[in-house]
């Protein structure tokens, strides 16, 4: 979808990602974000937040900030 995006003329610049941990793929999705140029991310502290479409077992809420930190190194002055 990125791709799709982006070949279009749509810069990364004016995207943002928002994700929500369902199966454990928040982060993943965060990761890839940032590998298309995406530099604006939605987290919440200790993944707060639920999706009300999806009331499965699955349907978690959004991606932590703190588990996106330790997923990657950072430079926390830029964060």
């Amino acid at each position: 979808m990125f791709r799709t995006v982006l070949d279009g003329g749509i810069p990364a610049s004016v995207l943002a990602g928002h994700y929500h941990d369902t199966y454990r793929l928040g982060v993943s999705n965060i990761l890839t974000s940032l590998e298309h140029g995406l530099r604006t991310i939605d987290s919440s502290i200790g993944g707060l937040g639920r999706c009300s479409y999806s009331p499965g077992p699955g349907a978690t809420g959004n991606v932590a900030t703190e588990d996106f930190l330790c997923a990657e190194p950072h430079d926390l002055e830029r964060v």
